[in-house]
């Protein structure tokens, strides 16, 4: 899903979501019917051109689900750290883990944990802290915690993906600045001159591929090769 208009129609049905209060099924009406349009709906087998391999995605209402769910807790706990913040005797906040039988082992060791809410281990672990993750946490005081295990150098629980600031939202350390790098690239004087529609054939070619096909990169994501992909959509242009 790497693909930016796709990542820009799934973002912008996540924040009509959370705005309108859309439930899942609503979201996925309209967002299965902008996928499929744009043929990013359904199983499909895209081969590596360069290695062979062929690897199967599913873009489906599972795959739907879990986007869903996993951006509307984060948004709802997103809000909720916000007000707990401001909960000046409440000093403690207790990890609650959903104890299902689906629950993560780590997610269920911290289940009625006690952590100073100016703890740096929330930098990382607040939840949810990966896919699907149905954690939360409740402002306690001092004297309530100490019903609990307070617990002062507690072991990290989130997933590499999920490991930044929930709190706050994506930290710098996971932006990519990518207008800064595509400068430090060395450039080919011979491309200068080229007109959009050469310069489009260029790449067709350097990638052995033809116009819309799917392709995997360097970091194992499914990308469609076609003009719209090299689209600047402010300048509508190339």
């Amino acid at each position: 899903m790497i693909k930016i208009d796709i990542l820009n129609d799934i973002h912008d049905a996540l924040l009509k979501a959370q705005k309108d209060g859309v439930g899942f099924n609503e979201f996925k009406k309209g967002l299965k019917a902008t996928l499929s349009d744009k043929g990013w709906y359904g199983k499909k087998d895209i081969v590596n051109p360069l290695t062979g391999e062929v690897r199967s995605i599913n873009i489906n209402s599972s795959r739907l689900k879990t986007i869903y769910t996993t951006n509307m807790q984060r948004a709802y706990n997103l809000s909720r750290a916000k007000v707990m913040m401001n909960y000046t005797y409440k000093t403690y906040w207790l990890y609650k883990s959903a104890k299902l039988s689906t629950s993560r082992s780590s997610h269920s060791k911290m289940h009625n944990v006690a952590i100073h809410k100016d703890d740096a281990w929330w930098l990382i672990n607040y939840p949810p802290n990966d896919y699907n993750c149905k954690c939360y946490v409740i402002p306690i005081s001092e004297i309530e915690a100490r019903k609990y295990k307070i617990m002062t150098n507690p072991p990290n629980i989130a997933s590499e993906q999920f490991a930044y600031d929930k709190r706050i939202g994506v930290s710098n350390n996971v932006k990519t600045q990518l207008s800064s790098s595509l400068d430090k690239l060395p450039k080919n004087p011979s491309y200068d001159n080229l007109s959009d529609e050469e310069a489009l054939n260029k790449v067709y070619e350097r990638f052995n591929a033809k116009k819309g096909e799917l392709l995997i990169d360097k970091i194992g994501d499914v990308i469609r090769l076609d003009d719209m992909f090299f689209m600047d959509k402010k300048k509508n242009a190339p």
